[in-house]
């Protein structure tokens, strides 16, 4: 199945630029909805329909907001974890960007988690942000995730810079 390989542990080095003759494709906001991400990659020939890259050297940027208000973002963090390992041994890249719902599970913010997730507080009498500390995969594969990448010219951000930071001219690497 799509899990039968255990990912390597081992995290690609971040990057705020890349640049290439390559395509770009970006996704976001999938807010725990698996079977669409899913489907909106198979229909975009990024995946197969095993759900294994397909997108040869080409890269994906997804932009923010995994987390909150639909019932698999766990889901989605694993296979984005694995087919970012996917992507880079075809020469290709996949790059998860953070969005406000990743900073705010990061920092122990549960407003908009959905029900699932608040169960899984309950059954482990943990909070949810617990699960995503730097000492567990997905919480130091998160939390090596850039706010932003510049993709052959084109700057990718979730919801965008605040004005001070373009006045001051501060660097992408900075932010």
């Amino acid at each position: 199945g799509l899990y039968a390989e255990v990912p390597s542990l081992e995290l690609l080095p971040e990057s705020t630029s890349i640049k290439g003759d390559f395509t770009i494709a970006a996704i976001s906001d999938m807010h725990g909805q698996y079977d669409i991400m899913l489907k909106l990659l198979k229909n975009n020939h990024i995946i197969d329909k095993n759900a294994r890259w397909s997108f040869g050297e080409n890269h994906l940027v997804v932009n923010g907001d995994l987390f909150d208000r639909g019932p698999h973002h766990t889901e989605i963090l694993w296979f984005l974890f694995s087919l970012e390992k996917q992507a880079a041994a075809s020469g290709g890249g996949v790059h998860v960007l953070l969005g406000n719902h990743e900073v705010f599970v990061l920092n122990g913010r549960e407003k908009y988690l959905h029900e699932k997730y608040h169960l899984v507080n309950r059954l482990f009498n943990k909070k949810y942000s617990d699960l995503f500390t730097s000492d567990t995969v997905l919480g130091k594969w998160l939390r090596n995730k850039t706010l932003l990448i510049e993709a052959n010219g084109s700057l990718f951000v979730h919801a965008g810079l605040h004005p001070k930071l373009i006045d001051e001219n501060v660097s992408l690497s900075t932010i």
